[in-house]
């Protein structure tokens, strides 16, 4: 059992550190579009249509990709007045319905995302930038999100069972800070 656990858990750490590099390249190619975009239509007055296209559908791919790496650890924002007041059986409970409702949003996100990619993909629908990208590829995030989502849920629902812990991010207490740090 311990053997896989292990694995599990190497498993869930290696694909969460996955997204997150996906993610940062996906950051920085945006950046750099950005700055390319704005260099050339400040300096040379040329403008190019496929950079506004490609920065929206990168930002809608990062918050899609990390946004289950957040849930899988905790770190989204929350109000927990309520749950810290619960009694810890409470708060199991608590984890593990919040976690299948976020396998059920998962699973309507992949459901979704699939009639959409499967319309796009059947009429070949392309963006109308030079570059003519078949739209079932920037749509493909809905999937690839909910996948994650479901995936991530799925390793909070399994480590609130086996360790009774029911958050894994813990943010500073106030005066727990260093000085003069923000």
């Amino acid at each position: 059992m311990a053997v896989l656990m292990k694995v599990y858990t190497k498993f869930f750490e290696g694909l969460a550190s996955f997204v997150k590099i996906l993610s940062y390249i996906l950051v920085l190619s945006l950046m750099v579009i950005v700055f390319a975009e704005v260099i050339t239509r400040y300096l040379f007055g040329i403008s190019h249509a496929f950079a506004e296209e490609w920065v929206r559908w990168i930002q809608i791919w990062t918050v899609y990709l990390m946004g289950p790496v957040i849930i899988r650890s905790a770190g989204h924002i929350k109000i927990d007045i309520l749950f810290a007041k619960m009694s810890k059986k409470l708060q199991v409970a608590s984890t593990i319905i919040n976690n299948l409702l976020i396998m059920v949003y998962a699973a309507l996100l992949i459901l979704g995302g699939y009639k959409i990619f499967q319309h796009f993909f059947t009429f070949g629908i392309k963006s109308t930038s030079e570059f003519r990208v078949p739209f079932w590829i920037p749509y493909s995030v809905l999937m690839v999100g909910g996948i994650l989502f479901l995936l991530f849920a799925f390793e909070n629902i399994i480590k609130t069972i086996i360790t009774g812990k029911t958050d894994t991010f813990k943010p500073p207490s106030v005066g727990e800070e260093k000085r003069g740090e923000l």
